[in-house]
């Protein structure tokens, strides 16, 4: 081997430990990239976006509330649902008579005579002339 020869070797070994070096960073770069260091861990939230079918179901009134809330009254409020609210709101003279039917069922009257007392005209109750 000549002295050229060996020095053109040991400058093209050189290259090549320049060039794997460079390689070497770049797969390092790439690889932080593509998995980078795990951060601190938290509880992972599920979200998703309501379809169609649950729409419908929220608007007919489904819930996730359970059977029994579902079948006790609560007492400590009047219970009176939305759809009755906007009927009695639209319809003032059915609140009236239904408020009216309420005061008498408390003060013990009620619109049904029992068949062996006679109505308010004098005829009992269950027997009907015209009939």
């Amino acid at each position: 081997m000549t002295e050229d020869f060996e020095e053109r070797l040991v400058a093209a070994f050189e290259q090549m430990a320049t060039a794997l070096t460079g390689i070497h960073d770049t797969q390092e770069k790439q690889f932080a990239k593509q998995w980078p260091e795990r951060k601190e861990v938290h509880e992972a939230i599920y979200s998703r976006v309501p379809t169609t079918e649950d729409l419908v179901r929220e608007e007919q009134g489904a819930s996730d509330e359970s059977l029994d809330d579902w079948l006790t009254v609560p007492e400590e409020e009047e219970y009176i649902g939305e759809r009755e609210r906007e009927f009695l709101k639209t319809h003032p003279k059915s609140a009236a008579s239904a408020q009216a039917l309420d005061e008498d069922e408390a003060e013990g009257r009620s619109t049904a005579a029992p068949e062996d007392q006679a109505g308010s005209d004098g005829v009992p109750a269950g027997d009907h002339p015209t009939v």
